[in-house]
């Protein structure tokens, strides 16, 4: 089995035209790039070994369902991410392969992984071409802002995504997406607005500062 999970935030402000090239470049060499280096790298041996594998690439409901605007790289990475997969899983059939494919949507809620910190490992070659306007939020300190604004914030433990992952393989499911009324608005939104050819309405309660 190979998991192609690795993934990191862009730590990109502002409005789309704002960003730092290098928050793009840093992105998509983890978050695109990863992925494809790692499809690259295992899957013609996965292939030539002729057992039964399987692939699964980790996308996001923010860009890998629909758009997350407020924070744009990351969202654009996520929707590369499913694509791609969906190719493989395409390529994969057409070859007759014991190897399936899967992309993964971790959830249902919120997960405490490192993604919040990533920005400690970003390579001097993608450093910003200038400083950030506001500091860094830990998850917790986004968690206790959200917690001071009346919101509540839920988490999806780990390990029950893992088990989510291990029950969808056996399935042989393509789509390994929990069950959530909030990502199911966002499927049908986006899908209507598609088939009925209107301006993407789902995308205008979000507020970019």
């Amino acid at each position: 089995m190979l998991c192609n999970n690795a993934g990191v935030g862009s730590g990109a402000e502002g409005r789309m035209w704002e960003h730092d090239p290098n928050d793009w470049k840093w992105a998509f060499e983890v978050n695109v790039w990863g992925v494809f280096h790692g499809i690259q790298a295992f899957v013609p041996r996965m292939l030539a070994g002729g057992e039964p594998g399987h692939v699964v690439n980790t996308s996001s409901g923010d860009g890998g369902i629909a758009p997350l605007p407020t924070a744009s790289v990351y969202a654009v990475t996520k929707a590369a991410v499913v694509t791609m997969t969906e190719s493989l899983y395409a390529h994969l059939k057409a070859e007759h392969a014991r190897v399936g494919a899967s992309v993964l949507f971790p959830g249902p809620h919120m997960l405490r992984t490192g993604l919040w910190e990533s920005h400690r490992n970003r390579p001097d070659r993608y450093a910003k071409s200038r400083p950030r306007r506001t500091p860094y939020r830990s998850l917790d300190q986004w968690e206790a802002a959200m917690k001071e604004a009346g919101q509540q914030v839920r988490f999806t433990p780990v390990e029950q995504v893992a088990d989510f992952v291990a029950d969808g393989i056996r399935a042989d499911r393509f789509w390994l997406l929990p069950e959530s009324e909030h990502s199911d608005r966002q499927i049908k939104a986006r899908s209507q607005s598609m088939l009925d050819r209107t301006d993407p309405a789902y995308l205008e309660h979000f507020i970019l500062d």
